[in-house]
């Protein structure tokens, strides 16, 4: 009879196990059916990205040209057509043109619980586009210049872009903004009438944009796409604290361009208050980005630029979405790796663009590029 009650009890408990597997696999499926089309796409596409040998093929060619004539045979190629080789700009205009439509397209494809996220990260574009024709004014570009370069892929449409890109001044482009979400741009423009520095409307934009979107991710369980984008808020407070604290600026100055969200903001505003930058990155010890930007103090002091410090956060926030990608190889990760890798690519290529067209060497220019 004991036996019996033990082989008894040995089945409930089997039949337990076995019920808490199916909940398991349901809800696992339940995860993962909504993205298998979209990882499928995803990842044809990322086998066509501009990295390792392919990259390296950019890094060496001997001109612009030859750089212009390897994108013909990219994915970049439809946007190459009738594209006249005036110098790097051109080739910009092709990788902008492609990447625009690239965010439309992943954000068509994602599944409903996270696209108002991902309708929010297309908002860059507005970004883009707003910082294009602040600096196109400020330069004294004609408005047919600055036109040719903005894309309309976000929420301000094309005739709102281009009566912008019509302004006598900067004051007029912050005044033709009231009446949007980046009416804040108004407060940055007393910081710029003062100093002529174009920090104090990038800070301001980059605020707008990764508050709205931590703001929209920060209530949800995907924890992929917050992890990473907790990394995006980090990076970029960072690089405003380290603008800031080379060109002398007190925290009042900035405290308005700083993102809520990420990890890292009560610990950076605490460093900020040290004397140097090599003394403000030990505020960071125990963190994940003490060793990142430690690495680079070196040659911070050796030439005085925060070229590599930027670069190193840059790279660890690629890193850090494809590495998401490949730790969860179903679901939202490869959306996030795809994104990520996108972006280096554009960034990447534009260096080396750019780099060709300076005459600089094969090393100088692979300084600039982030291999992953």
């Amino acid at each position: 009879m004991a036996l019996t009650g033990i082989a008894s009890l040995e089945i409930i408990a089997g039949t337990a196990a076995l019920f808490l597997l199916l909940i398991f696999l349901v809800r696992t499926a339940r995860d993962i059916i909504p993205y298998v089309y979209s990882t499928a796409r995803i990842r044809a596409k990322e086998s066509k990205l501009i990295q390792g040998d392919k990259l390296e093929d950019l890094i060496t060619a001997n001109s612009l040209t030859e750089v212009f004539s390897y994108l013909e045979a990219t994915e970049y190629a439809r946007y190459m057509q009738n594209l006249v080789l005036t110098g790097s700009e051109a080739v910009e205009r092709a990788l902008l043109n492609q990447m625009a439509d690239t965010y439309v397209e992943v954000a068509a494809m994602v599944p409903k619980n996270v696209r108002s996220t991902f309708a929010v990260l297309a908002r860059v574009w507005d970004v883009r586009n707003i910082k294009t024709i602040l600096r196109g004014i400020q330069g004294g570009l004609p408005p047919d210049d600055i036109k040719a370069h903005l894309l309309p892929v976000g929420e301000l449409d094309q005739k709102k872009l281009y009566d912008m890109a019509e302004a006598n001044t900067v004051a007029d482009v912050v005044s033709a903004l009231e009446e949007t979400r980046y009416a804040a741009l108004m407060e940055a423009l007393p910081r710029y009438d003062e100093s002529g520095n174009m920090f104090h409307f990038d800070t301001a934009l980059d605020r707008i944009h990764w508050d709205e979107t931590w703001a929209t991710v920060e209530p949800t369980n995907v924890v992929p796409l917050k992890r990473y984008l907790a990394i995006c808020v980090d990076t970029t407070n960072l690089k405003i604290l380290l603008r800031a604290k080379k060109e002398g600026l007190s925290l009042d100055a900035i405290q308005n361009s700083l993102i809520t969200g990420g990890t890292i903001l009560n610990k950076a505003l605490r460093g900020f208050e040290d004397a140097d930058i090599p003394t403000m990155v030990l505020a960071f010890e125990g963190t994940e980005y003490y060793s990142i930007l430690s690495d680079a103090v070196p040659e911070y002091e050796r030439i005085g630029t925060l070229i590599g410090m930027e670069n190193a956060l840059d790279r660890y926030m690629i890193t850090t979405g494809r590495d998401i990608s490949i730790k969860q190889p179903f679901g939202i990760g490869p959306l996030i790796g795809f994104i990520a890798q996108k972006e280096a690519e554009l960034r990447n290529v534009r260096a080396i663009a750019r780099g060709k067209e300076a005459g600089l060497g094969v090393d100088e220019i692979r300084s600039t590029v982030i291999s992953i």
